[in-house]
């Protein structure tokens, strides 16, 4: 793991190494403290291993977290960082900076002792109002491989959904279809769009928990309504409303007999909006930032050595970065090396 005396890698597990002491998103059995930085499932790794470590994360992903981990509430192993905080433990000093993919997700930078600055970019949106200055970097290549972004922005993707619900909602209920974070972020975009009408949103208990955290962090989410309450039944019978379906975040989509479907996903497509049924639809709406978002944001953060996650994501697009990080920017890089390591816990 060793190169260049930056000592960073991602190994199998989607476990992040930044140096002596820490790990982000996944767990070590050398390393004593893990940074999460945010809740979608691909980065939480072992996270039951790791409870018995000390855990960092900003305050709003401490708080997304218990509702699967209702201890949350009393650990004294947690430590809590704002902008501007860190956290010294053992050669390392820690701190995170917003990454915007999510509420609470994070960049992560550590500071060596000998003064060396390791990072890792979590899941990133792009652009960013802040980039960690760094040494070394291990970045995310969900958006590694050249021609892997969007023929248009998300200000147009955002428009497209809001014009397409207005038409949508006219005809009946909508069946909103999108994992963590992306439902948010859609009725936040609805809400201040003011196109509902005193339409109702309708969600299960945990994501109504999730937009009350949302809320209280600022974001202008229109109050949901419980679907196994009184008033969500009432809601469901009245036949207009926006129904919330989380895909494989413990939702399940079944019982859709009437309305229309609004899938959104991250992955690119050639418009912002596709139809791919009488009444079923697809949209763009994207947390990532794409292939070129990519290289403007290895480059702002100075690093002199890459190291591209190739552990998540599909097509080997993390060696598929490194490559043109190294021919193109000259940027001293490869991909993670993805190893196997014993672990106990």
């Amino acid at each position: 793991m060793v190169e260049n005396d930056f000592e960073i890698d991602v190994i199998r597990s989607g476990t992040v190494i930044l140096g002596p002491d820490v790990t982000c998103d996944g767990f070590h059995c050398n390393r004593d403290v893990r940074v999460q930085t945010h809740i979608h499932s691909d980065h939480m790794a072992d996270f039951e291993t790791s409870k018995g470590r000390v855990l960092v994360m900003s305050p709003c992903v401490r708080e997304l977290l218990t509702f699967d981990h209702p201890d949350f509430e009393f650990r004294t192993n947690i430590r809590e960082l704002s902008a501007g905080d860190q956290f010294h433990y053992g050669n390392s000093t820690i701190s995170i900076v917003a990454a915007g993919h999510m509420l609470g997700a994070s960049q992560v930078l550590v500071v060596l002792d000998d003064g060396t600055r390791l990072g890792y970019s979590g899941d990133f949106s792009w652009p960013l109002d802040k980039v960690i200055k760094v040494d070394a970097l291990v970045v995310d290549a969900t958006y590694g491989k050249p021609g892997s972004g969007y023929n248009y922005s998300q200000t147009e993707v955002e428009e497209k959904f809001v014009e397409l619900s207005k038409k949508l909602l006219g005809n009946g209920p909508i069946h909103l279809m999108a994992h963590t974070a992306v439902i948010e972020r859609a009725l936040m975009i609805l809400s201040t769009a003011d196109i509902q009408d005193s339409v109702p949103i309708i969600a299960n208990r945990k994501l109504c928990a999730s937009i009350k955290v949302h809320q209280k962090y600022g974001w202008p989410i229109d109050e949901p309504i419980c679907v196994d309450t009184k008033d969500g039944h009432n809601a469901l019978a009245n036949g207009r409303y926006v129904r919330c379906w989380q895909l494989s975040e413990g939702g399940r989509v079944d019982g859709i007999v009437e309305g229309s479907t609004v899938k959104l996903s991250k992955y690119r497509a050639e418009q912002p909006v596709m139809q791919y049924g009488d009444q079923a639809y697809r949209c763009g709406l994207s947390a990532h930032a794409d292939f070129a978002g990519t290289l403007e944001y290895v480059e702002k953060s100075g690093a002199q050595y890459v190291v591209t996650d190739n552990c998540r994501g599909r097509n080997d697009r993390g060696r598929i970065l490194a490559n043109v990080l190294s021919n193109e920017l000259g940027i001293k890089c490869r991909p993670s090396s993805n190893a196997r390591v014993h672990k106990w816990g």
